[in-house]
């Protein structure tokens, strides 16, 4: 995810900051030691021809006599920017690491726009993996829009994987939307690998219920990869929305059923007859299959012969 939001970032900012340095090149004064200057130049006066004897000039024919002669010009010739090898990229890349508050002071100097945005969310990357407290900081002094949202986004996200809680905190701060409620999820997931109890008691504290139900479902699968039981116990207690329910059941399936396929077949057992017994039982038998196909057909001839029961 990082190494996709850089390169993306990346693509945007060399693209923007050569608009920019055509229509601002003072901007580029403030990483480079030398700008572009306007330059004078004189022409030399033209040497005189003189009129060969038998040689009609043509000029003097059209012109008449001929007239005072002309006062030298001046001409002012601007240099164009420099070629995009010149321009100090890996100045501004460099400054980052060594002083990112510098280098957000000067993301905050380009105009509004695509690369203003690309820039800051490079620097977000570096600050937030290096120093997050600054990081988190510098998102207070931002003005609202669609940049500080941006920063908050990658902060939050780069975050996730060393602070989960000040992630979640960056992440509500966020206006309700799909995006946010990726991040959320992704947060969650990566804190259900270690604390799955924490990120389960934070997701109930949530007024939201449809929301709570979407990322109780992340945590159990997340959790499911170190402790399918504890992952299974959450899918039947917490988990009441049956389409996210289902989803958890058959996940937490497909990473029991390798490790332990006798247990996850007798929980599986649990389940009405429905969709969520139909495809956990599919995941369960093609897994189990790989390893023990004789135990796993057996299996699938009883579970046929036995009533049906329901999660209390």
């Amino acid at each position: 995810m990082k190494l996709l939001v850089v390169l993306g970032a990346v693509a945007v900012l060399l693209a923007g900051l050569l608009s920019v340095v055509d229509n601002n090149p003072e901007l580029l004064s403030s990483l480079a030691s030398t700008a572009p200057a306007a330059v004078t130049q004189e022409r030399e006066p033209q040497p005189k021809c003189e009129p060969q004897p038998g040689v009609t000039n043509n000029a003097q024919v059209a012109s008449g006599p001929a007239s005072a002669p002309l006062p030298v010009q001046t001409a002012v010739v601007t240099l164009s920017p420099p070629p995009p090898a010149q321009i100090p990229f890996n100045d501004f890349a460099a400054q980052i690491s060594a002083d990112p508050s510098a280098a957000a002071k000067f993301v905050m100097q380009l105009p509004e726009g695509p690369t203003r945005i690309a820039a800051a969310e490079i620097v977000a990357i570096s600050w937030a993996s290096n120093d997050l407290p600054s990081a988190i900081q510098w998102i207070g002094t931002l003005p609202d829009g669609d940049l500080k949202q941006t920063v908050t986004r990658t902060t939050a996200y780069e975050a996730a994987r060393i602070d989960p809680l000040s992630a979640l905190d960056l992440a509500s701060m966020l206006p309700a939307s799909a995006e946010r409620t990726q991040l959320l999820a992704h947060t969650l997931s990566q804190w259900a690998t270690s604390e799955p109890a924490a990120a389960t008691d934070w997701v109930n504290d949530l007024p939201d219920d449809s929301l709570k139900q979407r990322l109780l479902e992340s945590v159990a699968v997340s959790a499911a990869e170190q402790n399918p039981e504890a992952a299974a116990a959450l899918v039947a207690s917490a988990i009441t929305s049956d389409h996210e329910q289902s989803r958890a059941a058959v996940a937490v399936i497909q990473r029991w059923a390798q490790t332990a396929p006798e247990k996850a077949a007798q929980w599986l057992q649990d389940f009405p007859e429905g969709e969520t017994r139909r495809a956990g039982t599919e995941n369960l038998l093609a897994i189990w299959k790989l390893s023990d196909p004789q135990a796993a057909t057996q299996w699938e001839m009883r579970s046929s012969a036995q009533p049906e029961n329901s999660h209390s």
